[in-house]
């Protein structure tokens, strides 16, 4: 905007900032061509658990989703030799975006009981009626194709 010709009033009134930021970021693009900080790339503590044991975790919670964290802790203590808080396991499963709903939805398709009625309900078809089809390869014209 100041390149254009515009008063410091004028960019002042248009985007609402201080002065003292009006003129902090004009230094900045003065001395660096760029008017944004450069990104904070590797900074900060390296994390505790690498994305193979993220992997791990997630597979330990499809497989048996009504563990607690702390049970979730004892395995990664036992089996790969990492010991975590709950928060950091906790916070794992949220940045893979398991929350406590997923979860419960989970544990309630592991229900034997249900398993079972499917099962039994899925027996009544012959398995010359059944396609199993990747959602990944279905378009529009799927049902066309067959």
């Amino acid at each position: 905007m100041r390149a254009r010709g515009d008063s410091p009033e004028e960019i002042l009134c248009m985007t609402r900032f201080s002065l003292s930021t009006l003129y902090h970021t004009q230094r900045h693009f003065c001395l660096t061509g760029d008017v944004m900080k450069e990104p904070a790339l590797g900074r900060g503590r390296p994390q505790k658990l690498l994305a193979a044991d993220i992997a791990y975790l997630l597979s330990l919670a499809r497989h048996n989703p009504l563990k607690f964290l702390d049970e979730y802790q004892e395995c990664l203590h036992r089996y790969r030799n990492i010991t975590v808080c709950l928060a950091t396991i906790h916070r794992a499963f949220e940045a893979a975006g398991y929350s406590i709903k997923k979860i419960m939805k989970m544990a309630k398709e592991k229900c034997p009981y249900k398993c079972a009625g499917f099962i039994r309900w899925i027996a009544k078809y012959p398995a010359s009626y059944l396609v199993a089809m990747d959602e990944v390869s279905k378009d529009d014209r799927t049902y066309s194709r067959m």
